[in-house]
């Protein structure tokens, strides 16, 4: 079992095979806060954590706040906040090492301005953005605040829904009180 599973959650995505989850509720409440310290209900985590992938954590809304921020207004989320605040990598560098080969390897230019952590963040939020226009897109980007276009993101693939939809239906049949609505892992945001 992945920490991911202490954690009501829906796959949005993948990247490279590895999920991209949305929070239903915050960690703190689940056996995961380890795991995913400091998530709460909204926010986004690529990789599942121990038992899974190492996960990437990208704080929501605030990360669109700063990708949309006016530039030139001093009280923005632009001078807000600073980036590192806004995603926290819960791996360690042997596994960001491998990441970025694995992703140079395949055909990617990750580029030489920025860590990995701000490539993957860039396509993680252009894929939601042009995927769930709805959820994610009601205030437009900032012209050219992402350099990427999220292609290296796809949806999920329908194994990881149907896991994740039964692993969920068998906790609300053990759990009713905290598992209130299994469907709502299928539905889109």
């Amino acid at each position: 079992m992945s920490a991911i599973d202490c954690v009501w959650h829906e796959i949005i995505g993948q990247l490279d095979g590895i999920p991209i989850y949305r929070l239903l509720e915050d960690v703190e409440k689940t056996g995961a806060h380890d795991d995913f310290p400091g998530a709460v209900k909204g926010d986004i985590l690529f990789g599942g954590g121990s038992g899974e992938a190492p996960a990437m954590h990208i704080k929501m809304p605030q990360v669109l706040e700063y990708f949309t921020a006016d530039w030139d207004d001093k009280n923005s989320a632009f001078y807000k906040y600073s980036p590192l605040d806004l995603v926290q990598c819960l791996w360690d560098f042997n596994e960001g090492y491998r990441r970025i080969k694995r992703y140079i390897e395949i055909g990617y230019n990750i580029g030489e301005d920025g860590p990995i952590e701000t490539w993957l963040t860039e396509h993680i939020i252009a894929f939601l953005v042009k995927t769930y226009p709805e959820a994610y897109a009601k205030v437009p980007l900032r012209e050219n605040a992402i350099e990427q276009d999220g292609s290296v993101c796809d949806l999920p693939r329908k194994e990881y829904v149907e896991m994740a939809e039964n692993w969920f239906k068998s906790l609300a049949e053990r759990s009713p009180n905290r598992f209130k609505n299994p469907d709502r892992i299928t539905k889109r945001i």
